[in-house]
């Protein structure tokens, strides 16, 4: 059986909530365009357009292009340009310098470092040229990409139909057993995710579903480095010796993975109920609540048919890293050469949203947060600004590390200069 393609499920953690597919292909043979993305009623599309990388390329980053000309063409005739762009979080880290160095010490270790700036850049794609731009119920849309070798490629038509509501969505909590790489039974914690949605009984109605996950994290900065040291840090030209100023508690967000879907023609009745998730819990999303916003998309019945073949080739082999028998051809062609084997989906998606908020209810086992003695901000997916929807969360405080308390974290005072200073973030 030869290796066609198998898809890596590298979720998006920094763009839209609501993308279906942002995965790497790998293929055997030539390097295929692949092209992924699309547009909902409710944020601004992305698009990626990249090579498939070898078999034995597993874990490298894809082959990216970023001088092909993006557009999409709505059934009006209305064509939306798009640029290159990327995801950026750049971070202001403010620190204090010690205002008394310790006698002997070298003088550049304690060199003032007002701000470090940490750039974290991710996942660079094609964006609308108007950042207004979002799709329209009843509006019919075509992606057209053009490489800079004059092959042009184009999706099939989607047309963006409205999602129905969510009539309910719940988590339930299991305590279950499993199996460990040791061979022995070991608790496993989870927490399952459920949607109930009424869908028309009239039409055909093509469903799918991705959450994003949102807890609260503590850190402990104020333990960085504990009383300013000639060894903190050994190795780098300037250490911090002293504890950055912020912050010590943020909102770590992840995605889920797979591909839920469901049909009206499956369903008995208008209503369709749906286990969408099964959440494993720790000590870090038990610390406060944690929320799962739900997103439920309505897309065609060529976008439901293809996420429903790479559910079947996964399930089919056991594990997503396993070589899959046939290739899955998504709703991209070269519009000149309509055999070539092109990779990919262009999804067109009406949205509607639902949030869960999950706690310590039920679970009787004792969690321990992890411990991280630093910026919280340093923790991967995290940020210091509450999101608008999170149901609770502290104050985010701000550290003096030469007396030894938190403040609000609004201004901070700096003994160096013996002023107050608006904090980061």
């Amino acid at each position: 059986m030869s290796k066609s393609f198998l898809i890596l499920f590298v979720w998006i953690l920094f763009t839209s909530c609501v993308d279906i597919f942002d995965g790497d292909f790998t293929s055997s043979g030539s390097d295929r365009i692949v092209i992924t993305g699309g547009i909902t009623n409710t944020e601004m599309p992305t698009i990626r357009v990249y090579r498939s990388l070898p078999f034995e390329q597993v874990g490298s980053s894809a082959l990216l292009i970023n001088d092909a000309h993006v557009w999409i063409e709505d059934g009006q005739g209305r064509v939306f340009e798009f640029e290159t762009g990327e995801d950026v979080d750049e971070r202001d880290l403010h620190f204090f310098k010690h205002p008394n160095p310790p006698i002997g010490a070298p003088s550049e270790i304690f060199w003032d470092i007002d701000t470090v700036k940490e750039s974290f850049t991710s996942n660079p794609r094609y964006e609308p040229i108007n950042k207004d731009f979002i799709g329209e119920v009843g509006q019919t849309y075509t992606l057209f990409v053009e490489l800079p070798d004059g092959n042009t490629y184009s999706s099939t038509p989607q047309l963006l139909t409205p999602a129905p509501e969510i009539v309910n969505a719940y988590g339930e909590y299991e305590r279950a057993r499993v199996i460990n790489e040791l061979g022995n039974e070991a608790p496993n914690h989870v927490w399952h995710l459920y949607v109930e949605t009424s869908v028309p009984t009239d039409q055909d109605q093509y469903l799918t579903w991705r959450y994003k996950g949102i807890y609260e994290v503590e850190t402990f900065p104020e333990d960085f480095c504990g009383q300013p040291q000639n060894d903190c840090n050994p190795g780098i030209a300037h250490p911090r010796e002293v504890p950055p100023g912020c912050c010590k508690y943020c909102y770590v967000s992840e995605f889920g993975t797979g591909f839920p879907t469901a049909a009206s023609r499956e369903s008995p009745s208008a209503r369709i109920a749906r286990q969408i998730a099964t959440i494993p819990i720790d000590g870090n999303k038990v610390y406060n609540h944690y929320q799962a916003n739900i997103f439920q998309l309505s897309v065609s019945k060529e976008v439901f048919q293809y996420l429903e073949s790479v559910n079947q080739q996964i399930t089919g082999q056991g594990t997503i890293f396993d070589p899959t028998p046939t290739t899955t051809r998504g709703n991209i062609f070269n519009i000149d050469d309509p055999e070539e084997k092109v990779l990919g989906m262009f999804y067109v998606a009406g949205v509607s949203k639902a949030a869960v908020n999950l706690n310590r209810s039920g679970i009787r086992t004792t969690f321990t947060p992890s411990y991280f003695p630093n910026d919280c901000r340093l923790v991967k997916n995290a940020k210091a600004e509450k999101p608008e929807s999170y149901v609770s969360g502290k104050t985010n405080l701000c550290y003096n590390a030469y007396i030894g308390q938190w403040n609000t974290c609004d201004f901070c005072f700096d003994m160096a200069t013996f002023r107050w200073s608006r904090c980061p973030g």
